[in-house]
C-alpha cells in the first residue's frame, strides 16, 4: 500500500473509531494468499472463450492483453483452470467465516491514489480477492450466475484524497450474500 492509500486507511479507522465503532486489524489466512494468482489464472483462461468473437471478426482492434487471452499466450493448462476454480470454490467457506465474525471489514481497494492524467486508472489489485469471477459466463450470458465468484459484496467508500488531491479507494466488504446487511 502506497502513502495515499495508508493515509485513507489511518483516517477511516480513526472516524470509524470517533463513532463509537470497534475496529481491530485482521489478516487473511495464509492459505487465500493465491487468490490473485487463482483469479489471473480464470480471468486468462475463460478470455479464450469470451473474447474470440471479437478476435475473429476484428483482432487487429483488440488491445494485446485481450489478444493474448484468446491465444493463450501464458499457456493456462485445462488442469491449471481447473485447479484454480476448485481452491476458489474451497475459498468461500473461509472467506465467509472470516468476514462472518464482523459487521464489515474495510480494506484498500487500490494500493495509492489514482494517477494523474486519463492514461490509466490505477491498479486494481487490491480488488482482485473480492471479484474472483469466472468472466466467461458474465460476458457471454449476463443471466447467468458468476459461478466462480466468492460472492462477496463491496461496497466502496468515498472521500479520501492521496497528496496529488487525486482519489483513493477504501472498500467495506461483508460475507457472501450479505449485500443487504453492507
Amino acid at each position: 500500500i502506497g502513502p495515499g492509500g495508508s493515509a485513507a486507511m489511518d483516517k477511516a479507522v480513526s472516524l470509524l473509531r470517533a463513532y463509537g465503532a470497534e475496529v481491530e486489524e485482521i489478516e487473511l489466512p495464509e492459505n487465500l494468499n493465491e487468490l490473485p494468482v487463482w483469479h489471473a489464472t480464470v480471468l486468462n483462461s475463460d478470455g479464450r472463450t469470451a473474447f474470440l468473437p471479437d478476435y475473429t471478426v476484428a483482432k487487429d482492434r483488440l488491445s494485446g492483453q485481450l489478444v493474448g487471452h484468446v491465444e493463450n499466450s501464458d499457456k493456462i493448462s485445462r488442469k491449471a483452470q481447473l485447479d484454480a476454480f476448485d481452491k476458489i470454490s474451497a475459498a468461500r467457506p473461509v472467506v465467509d467465516e472470516l468476514l462472518g465474525r464482523y459487521a464489515a471489514v474495510l480494506t484498500p481497494s487500490v494500493p495509492d491514489e489514482a494517477p494523474l492524467g486519463i492514461e490509466k486508472t490505477g491498479s486494481a489489485a487490491f480488488c482482485l480477492i473480492w471479484t474472483v469471477i469466472l468472466f466467461r459466463y458474465h460476458m457471454v450470458n449476463p443471466s447467468l450466475t458468476d459461478l466462480q465468484a466468492l460472492h462477496t459484496p463491496v461496497v466502496n467508500i468515498p472521500g479520501f484524497k492521496g497528496e496529488n488531491d487525486m482519489p483513493v479507494g477504501l472498500s467495506l466488504v461483508a460475507p457472501r450474500y450479505h449485500d443487504r446487511h453492507l
